[in-house]
């Protein structure tokens, strides 16, 4: 009875998918035979709100996939948010006056200070795009 308890209260919170996935296993072998609806129910659910919504992104459903499915797809989508952190937060912490490549290639001061300027022309009269 205490396993259950456990199990109820048990959500991924800050812990990584496959460490949540490892004690949900670990639960349901102590507790014996559980329904596999009901686990993939349990899983989906207790994952964090942005893996939930990547899961229906992805097409998966609660009602219908397989604990290995969604156990899979919500490990891929952690390493997916996971990769995507460090470069919005390098972009958000360049150093002001930093050189900039312009689409032709060569290289003019940043002297928008952090604020989007768009394009910035280097034509001189014989460049090859006109």
């Amino acid at each position: 009875m205490e396993q259950r308890l456990k199990l109820k209260r048990w959500f991924q919170n800050d812990k990584k998918v496959s460490a949540y996935v490892h004690e949900l296993e670990k639960l349901y072998n102590m507790i014996g035979t559980i329904d596999k609806h009901e686990k993939v129910i349990k899983l989906w659910y207790g994952l964090r709100g942005a893996l939930q919504k990547g899961l229906w992104t992805d097409l998966l459903n609660p009602e219908t996939s397989t604990w290995e499915e969604v156990a899979d797809h919500a490990t891929i989508l952690e390493i997916a948010y996971n990769v995507s952190e460090p470069k919005d937060k390098r972009s958000h912490a360049e150093p002001k006056g930093k050189n900039h490549l312009t689409p032709q290639g060569g290289n003019q001061p940043d002297s928008s200070h952090g604020k989007s300027q768009g394009f910035q022309s280097n034509r001189s009269g014989s460049q090859p795009f006109q």
